[in-house]
């Protein structure tokens, strides 16, 4: 517990945006995860009573890229919570039919190749995402 309070003591301390009077807090950041983990069981559902996954796939990385840049013109917590909120629920669309697609279209022989595939571009994505955004920030914005 000690080792959370800290982290939570850090986060919340070391990274302030400057136009925003109060600093990011473990809450928000959590937030995105929340809103994906409770609409994964709901897509899942209604992925499999439609007819395509094609548009909602669209539909979804859509709005993971306008949530996404909210971040880098909003200036109030709220539109920036809202923003947070959108790219969880965007992002479990774009995640669960990701895999369901994989599980439509691959072969039983190759599916766990491209499921793998498929997943570890996600944990790519998760990690460099950070790095290449800050350095863009850093280089552009600051």
């Amino acid at each position: 517990a000690t080792q959370f309070n800290n982290g939570h003591q850090y986060c919340s301390q070391h990274t302030e945006r400057p136009y925003l009077s109060h600093p990011v807090s473990i809450h928000e950041i959590q937030l995105k995860n929340n809103c994906q983990l409770i609409m994964i069981a709901l897509v899942g559902l209604i992925s499999d009573r439609i007819q395509s996954r094609k548009s909602p796939l669209i539909f979804g990385y859509i709005a993971i890229a306008v949530s996404t840049s909210v971040f880098l013109f909003g200036h109030s917590p709220a539109l920036l919570i809202i923003a947070r909120v959108c790219q969880g629920l965007s992002g479990a669309v774009v995640g669960v039919l990701s895999f369901a697609i994989v599980a439509d279209t691959a072969s039983p022989e190759k599916r766990g190749e491209y499921m793998a595939f498929v997943s570890t571009s996600y944990t790519w994505g998760v990690i460099s995402g950070p790095v290449i955004g800050g350095l863009l920030y850093a280089s552009h914005f600051h």
